[in-house]
């Protein structure tokens, strides 16, 4: 049997502040690779992208199958703070985003801004105890409620102030547990809840 083992903690740093096991180490540490950060990946970060666009186009249905060269520049001149998950994150959004063919730069979000905000308010990624992902799920959950309630539950009102296609909402609905009262093609009404199904 062959264990792979991958991690983003300085493990030898994480020995030393008696948070990782050295004896365990020492049984995993055979071979070691070190993966570059995404930031130091080059064009990397392009063929992530277009895979990222790929899978997400499938998932959701949206014909989006390029991007426009401002927006290849764009993702090749941002530091990529959150690594790959945060490239996967941004094409995501992008994609349900764009109502174009191609992803423009429009669609992707304001970097500086972001990159500003992080370095303003740091604490705010540990409020509650909470991950960035969970936070950035509890946002577009919120959002996402607060313009159904706005629009009596109409999901097609709904899909057009978010600017994305009645399908892409439907999708993000689901994953983000806001379900269906009925499935009607017409105007089904929608409710928040962790046992809701889609």
């Amino acid at each position: 049997m062959r264990l792979i083992a991958a991690t983003n903690r300085d493990i030898i740093e994480a020995i030393r502040q008696n948070e990782f096991r050295e004896d365990l180490f020492h049984r995993l540490n055979v071979l070691q690779f070190r993966l570059p950060p995404l930031r130091e990946r080059g064009q990397d970060v392009l063929l992530l992208a277009e895979h990222f666009l790929k899978h997400f186009g499938h998932t959701i249905k949206k014909p989006v199958k390029k991007f426009a060269k401002m927006a290849q520049q764009k993702l090749l001149s941002h530091h990529w703070p959150g690594n790959v998950r945060e490239l996967r994150n941004v094409i995501e959004r992008a994609l349900i985003l764009e109502t174009t063919t191609e992803i423009q730069p429009q669609s992707l979000p304001n970097f500086d801004i972001e990159t500003g905000l992080r370095k303003a308010a740091p604490p705010a990624k540990t409020i509650g105890n909470q991950s960035l992902d969970e936070m950035m799920f509890d946002f577009e959950k919120d959002l996402i409620a607060h313009v159904l309630e706005q629009n009596h539950y109409s999901l097609t009102k709904s899909a057009e102030q978010l600017k994305i296609s009645r399908h892409a909402l439907r999708y993000r609905m689901q994953r983000l547990n806001i379900g269906t009262g009925t499935d009607t093609e017409e105007e089904p009404t929608a409710h928040i809840g962790k046992d809701a199904t889609p």
